[in-house]
């Protein structure tokens, strides 16, 4: 057995951070000593001394990793992020020095810096999951862990959006895999015809996991039980699955991480604007799935690039918001000015032409009329802090994320204000 916790991987957000954390202070070994990266990249058998050596050599090396190959033209999109990665981080340069060498505008430097630096997250990641995989296969005594699935389920999410599913169609297409399930557990399935056009948004291979895994709890109270799926009242559910007991005295006592798989289907039905609700009764277990109402509400994005309106049109496709894009911020005022009802929230970049995103988002929050609408900064620059002492209600990083977009809407009490976990 492993004398060492093996640590589960974060949120995608805040390993983000910590990537960047690290590349601030990727020569002070003091600082990195206990770094929670090391835990997260460097092998056990290495952290007995140095840990900041191994891993500022695999930070090094991964930036290496990036290097596109002679044959790749010197003005692409890949040589210019190596090329950002390499001057800042292994030559030392400047953001100014750097800009200056490549002859890059501010607001394309950071943008092209934004991008470089996912870029390196994204295979730092990978080699964290790999070793989190490897270092859970060699501890024999150690349980699995559940935030390997979680961060699968962002993965999805932010791979492929929701969209508009016939119910009746997705279980005729799940009936095979449940009834293989159900059967390997002496069970008997019975799905009842859903109603006509009942259809709802929703991720279709997310929602597929989220039933089958519904299932698989609840024969783990029930074995061998009657497994009913129906849709349910209009007003109270859109999809009920129901295990029935055939003898009561075969109820189970349910294992702790039977709640962590609720947890996670929780997790995966706010992402795609539904809820959970679970019912145990002596002979019966239940969970009903439903979807909130989508309001008519709007959000004004505010960003000098139009194909970053797009994105975030793109991740809120049904979930009910409006999004009107503006391309500066003479153009937002001429919005906020001339609109007959102010959005529900703003989404804000901060380099923006002519005004910067700092000016404008304190003429917001000194503004009598727009003062109390919800500002959330999305930026390559990273001031949190600043976003919170000018009033905004947020900071989403670039480059941008469906999690940590809903995520941030979440926060802010924009959206899945009925969640009841």
């Amino acid at each position: 057995m492993s004398s060492h916790p093996i640590s589960p991987l974060p949120k995608r957000t805040e390993f983000t951070r910590l990537v960047r954390d690290v590349l601030n202070h990727l020569y002070d070994s003091g600082y990195l000593e206990n770094h929670a990266l090391v835990s997260l990249l460097i092998p056990q058998q290495n952290r007995k001394a140095q840990a900041s050596q191994e891993l500022r050599r695999m930070v090094l090396k991964t930036i290496q990793s990036i290097y596109p190959g002679k044959s790749t033209p010197d003005h692409s999109p890949d040589w210019r992020s190596y090329r950002i990665l390499e001057m800042r981080y292994i030559n030392g340069l400047t953001a100014a020095e750097t800009m200056q060498q490549l002859a890059m505008s501010r607001s394309l430097f950071f943008l092209e810096q934004a991008r470089a630096l996912e870029a390196l997250t994204d295979r730092l990641w990978s080699q964290a999951s790999s070793m989190l995989q490897t270092e859970r296969f060699v501890d024999e005594d150690q349980p699995e862990s559940q935030p390997a699935v979680m961060t699968e389920m962002e993965r999805i999410l932010q791979v492929s959006s929701s969209e508009s599913l016939d119910l009746g169609e997705v279980l005729d297409g799940l009936r095979p895999v449940l009834q293989a399930l159900i059967d390997s557990q002496g069970g008997n399935l019975q799905v009842q015809p859903v109603q006509p056009g009942r259809v709802v948004q929703a991720n279709r291979v997310l929602l597929r996991q989220v039933i089958l895994t519904l299932v698989s709890v609840g024969l783990k109270t029930f074995p061998s039980g009657y497994v009913i799926l129906q849709t349910g009242e209009e007003e109270t559910a859109d999809l009920v699955i129901t295990i029935r007991a055939r003898d009561e005295r075969n109820a189970q006592t349910v294992p702790a991480e039977s709640q962590k798989m609720l947890e996670q289907c929780r997790y995966s039905l706010q992402a795609m604007h539904g809820q959970l609700e679970v019912a145990s009764l002596e002979d019966s277990w239940q969970a009903k799935i439903s979807w909130l109402p989508a309001a008519a509400r709007q959000i004004l994005v505010i960003d000098d690039h139009p194909d970053m309106i797009d994105l975030i049109r793109r991740y809120l496709e049904g979930f009910g918001w409006q999004v009107i894009g503006a391309g500066s911020g003479e153009e937002a005022k001429s919005i906020l000015e001339n609109a007959p009802v102010l959005p529900d929230a703003i989404i804000l970049d901060v380099i923006l032409p002519k005004e910067d995103g700092w000016e404008f988002l304190l003429s917001l929050k000194t503004g009598e009329r727009t003062r109390t609408i919800p500002v959330i900064v999305c930026s390559a620059l990273h001031e949190p802090g600043l976003v919170t002492a000018l009033g905004g209600s947020g900071f989403l990083a670039k480059p941008l994320t469906r999690p940590a977009l809903l995520e941030a809407l979440s926060k802010a009490g924009l959206i899945f204000p009925d969640r009841s976990y």
